[in-house]
């Protein structure tokens, strides 16, 4: 398995300008969250949602690129941060989806077997 590249952002600007976003740009966001529930909103709505987030990110599998980035806020807890990665990660494995809720449907999976198993060796090492 190749190595995936992480790059952190110190904002949540950053991370977002990074991958071209401006909340003032017409369009929708869609997402699955880790219960598989579909999410769908206007640019500057789901932005204004993330910035209540503890962290965020984006994976990129274009042009043979294998990278994650991530801003993770001050108040970030290990489990929010296995999750993130998980989910980020999750998108750049086979198989990929042609439908964007499809893809999400599949990163939430590895998000949420990703918190499952961090609790459950939380517990197993008390």
């Amino acid at each position: 398995m190749d190595k995936i590249k992480i790059v952190r952002y110190e904002t949540l600007k950053e991370c977002l300008d990074a991958l071209g976003v401006d909340p003032n740009t017409k369009g929708y966001w869609e997402w699955a969250d880790a219960n598989g529930t579909r999410h769908k909103e206007r640019y500057g709505k789901a932005i204004d949602k993330i910035r209540k987030f503890k962290c965020w990110g984006w994976a990129d599998k274009g042009k043979g690129k294998r990278e994650v980035h991530v801003w993770i806020g001050k108040r970030a807890t290990l489990k929010d941060v296995v999750a993130l990665l998980a989910h980020e990660m999750g998108h750049l494995e086979r198989p990929f989806h042609d439908t964007r809720f499809a893809e999400e449907t599949k990163a939430a999976k590895y998000e949420r077997v990703a918190f499952n198993a961090l609790g459950a060796a939380q517990e197993l090492l008390e």
